[in-house]
């Protein structure tokens, strides 16, 4: 049995903070919108639906339970590569 280390095994994937998340999207014409990158953590929650016939990429923006508490914090870091286009939508509490 063998075994590797923790960086050996996640090098390639950027380690993110409590309540942080980073999107990254691009266009390719055969495949339409993709997220080369998506990843968030507690209590920060990002969905994306996939449809090719969308236009745009589409991710909502949402929290774990009843929302954000006092002293959550959340960060979103977001990258649009060129040709593609995003919509960010939030939850709405009705």
């Amino acid at each position: 049995m063998s075994s590797l280390s923790p960086s050996s095994t996640h090098s390639a994937i950027p380690k993110i903070r409590a309540g942080e998340g980073q999107i990254v999207v691009e266009f390719d014409p055969y495949r339409g919108h993709t997220f080369p990158h998506l990843s968030y953590t507690y209590p920060l929650k990002l969905l994306s639906p996939t449809s090719p016939e969308h236009p745009v990429a589409i991710v909502y923006v949402l929290s774990y339970g009843g929302g954000l508490v006092g002293g959550d914090e959340v960060g979103l870091e977001v990258a649009v590569r060129e040709g593609a286009s995003l919509m960010l939508l939030s939850q709405v509490r009705s």
